[in-house]
C-alpha cells in the first residue's frame, strides 16, 4: 500500500519561441544566491516549517485517516512542479482527487467542470488544508514560506508560455503562501496572477513583510475553516437532515445577496460597431434590477423590465467596503434568459429571470469570481 500518488514524469520542460514577446531569462547564467541575508532567511523559514510540522502532526494524522476512510487510495499526492530557475521538484499535498485524475485535467486549471472531486476533497481544497504537507518542501529547501505558487510543467506549456514576462516568477523560490493565492480566486487568468507576482514579490520582498503576510494568511485560513465547518453543520445537518428544507441538489457554489445590482443593455439596440469592438462600458444600459443569487454559470435576476430569450449585456455592481471607505466594483457579462416567471409577492419587482452568462473578457470573469462569487481566500 503506497502513501503517495506519483504521476508519470514529464521530463525536461521545453520552452519554444514565444508568439507575444521576446522576453526570456537565461537561468543557467544567473548565479545562485549565497549572500548571508538570504541564507539566514532560508534557515529561518526551515526552522518555522519544522516547528509547524511538529505542531500540526495531529492534524496530519487526522486528515490522513479521513482520506483513507473516503478513498482507499494514497494519502498524499506527489506531483511535479516548476521551481526556482525552472528546476523541476516534487510537491507534497494531501490527495483530494481520485487516483489518475491529473491525466484528465492535464494542463488546465482545475474547476468545477471536471467533476472529479468529492465533497471532502473540496473541503480540503477550499480551506487549503491540502497544502499543509508543503511545509516538507520548505524544510527541504525547494520552497519558501512566502512566494508565488509553484506551477505544473504541463500548465506552463499550455497556458503560460506566451504571457509577457511570466518567467520572472522563476527568479524567486515558490512559496507556501502567496499574494495571488490569498487575494485572487483559483481560476484567475494567469496573466493577472503573473502581474501580481512580478510587482509584489520582486519589489516588496522582506522578512517583516513576509512575516505579516504569513500571519494574515494564517488568520484568513483559520477564519475560512471555521466558517466552512459552521456552514456544513448548519446546512447539511440542520437543513437537510432535520428540517428537510432543501430537496434540490446544486453542484455549483451559489452566492446570495441583496447588495448586487444589475443594469441591462439590449444588444439589438446597441450600435454594431460598439458590440464588435467590445466597448461594453459605453453601452446604453436602460434597465436595472437586483441579482438574487449567482453561481459559476447562471444568475437569478429580479427586475421590473420585460426581457425575452435574446442576448443581453449585464453590468453587475456591488459595494466593497474597507476600514474607512466603500468603493463600487463592477463586472460585465453577456447572458441569455433561459427561464422566466412572475416574481413572488413582496420581492419588490415584477419578474424573475434565470440567465446563463459568461464574462465579457477574462478580466471581467476574474471580477465576477473575486467580488460576486467571492472565490478568493481574502
Amino acid at each position: 500500500m503506497s502513501l503517495f500518488e506519483k504521476p508519470k514524469a514529464v521530463g525536461k520542460v521545453d520552452c519554444p519561441g514565444r508568439t507575444r514577446d521576446s522576453f526570456r531569462i537565461d537561468f543557467e547564467n544567473i548565479p545562485d544566491r549565497d549572500d548571508l541575508g538570504w541564507k539566514c532567511r532560508m534557515l529561518l523559514g526551515k526552522i518555522v516549517a519544522l516547528i509547524l510540522i511538529i505542531l500540526m502532526l495531529p492534524i496530519f494524522v487526522f486528515v490522513g485517516l479521513l482520506i483513507k476512510l473516503h478513498d482507499p487510495g494514497p494519502i498524499f499526492y506527489f506531483g511535479e512542479r516548476l521551481g526556482y530557475k525552472m528546476n523541476i521538484f516534487h510537491i507534497y499535498k494531501f490527495r483530494t482527487l481520485p487516483v489518475g485524475s491529473q491525466k484528465k485535467i492535464g494542463g488546465e486549471v482545475f474547476t468545477s467542470k471536471h467533476e472529479e472531486i468529492s465533497n471532502f476533497g473540496k473541503f480540503l481544497r477550499d480551506t487549503r488544508i491540502d497544502e499543509l504537507p508543503q511545509l516538507i518542501n520548505v524544510l527541504q529547501g525547494d520552497m519558501v514560506l512566502v512566494g508565488p505558487r509553484p506551477v505544473r510543467p504541463e500548465m506552463y506549456q499550455k497556458l503560460c508560455l506566451n504571457i509577457p514576462k511570466y518567467e520572472m516568477r522563476f527568479m524567486m523560490y515558490p512559496g507556501l503562501v502567496g499574494y495571488a493565492q490569498l487575494f485572487t480566486p483559483h481560476g484567475t487568468p494567469k496573466h493577472i496572477r503573473a502581474y501580481i507576482n512580478n510587482n509584489l514579490y520582486l519589489h516588496n520582498a522582506g522578512i517583516l513583510k513576509n512575516f505579516r503576510i504569513i500571519l494574515y494568511g494564517a488568520w484568513v485560513l483559520s477564519y475560512n475553516l471555521t466558517r466552512k465547518i459552521l456552514k456544513i453543520f448548519t446546512e447539511e445537518l440542520i437543513n437537510k437532515t432535520l428540517a428537510k428544507l432543501y430537496d434540490e441538489k446544486r453542484d455549483l457554489v451559489r452566492m446570495s445577496s441583496t447588495n448586487f445590482n444589475v443594469e441591462i443593455a439590449d444588444l439589438r439596440q446597441c450600435h454594431a460597431m460598439e458590440v464588435q469592438k467590445n466597448s461594453f462600458r459605453s453601452m446604453n444600459f436602460t434597465s436595472s434590477g437586483i441579482l438574487r443569487d449567482i453561481n459559476d454559470t447562471h444568475f437569478r435576476l429580479c427586475t421590473n423590465a420585460e426581457l425575452n430569450t435574446q442576448k443581453y449585456m449585464f453590468r453587475l455592481a456591488t459595494p466593497i467596503c474597507g476600514l474607512d471607505s466603500c468603493r463600487l466594483r463592477r463586472a460585465y457579462c453577456r447572458g441569455k434568459v433561459i427561464l422566466m416567471r412572475n416574481a413572488p409577492a413582496g420581492s419588490g419587482c415584477k419578474n424573475e429571470y434565470l440567465v446563463i452568462y459568461k464574462g465579457e473578457t477574462a478580466l471581467q470573469s476574474y471580477f465576477i469570481e473575486k467580488y460576486f462569487l467571492e472565490l478568493s481566500i481574502a
